[in-house]
């Protein structure tokens, strides 16, 4: 596996644990396979990863998505998503 793992994504969903955790959830594109099985590799071997995140101005594959998840419209994109997937 290699040292660093590279992708745009936006926050999908941010939590509270009850034992005072934190858990993130990050939305991937579609293109984002190969990153999204070394990420599902580093879970199965229990990798601890130092994560770093940065701001990314022009990308509207993801922008446009996250900015109607913040005006309420969540799970109406993703239900848009899956089914243009199912229909391909």
């Amino acid at each position: 596996m290699s040292d660093e793992i590279t992708f745009h994504a936006s926050v999908y969903k941010v939590q509270t644990l009850a034992d005072g955790g934190v858990r993130v959830y990050l939305d991937l594109p579609e293109t984002a396979i190969m990153q999204m099985a070394q990420l599902a590799e580093c879970q199965r071997f229990g990798v601890v990863l130092d994560v770093s995140a940065n701001t990314l101005e022009n990308y509207t594959e993801l922008y446009g998505e996250a900015e109607k998840r913040a005006e309420g419209g969540g799970s109406k994109v993703d239900r848009r998503r899956i089914g243009k997937r199912r229909n391909k």
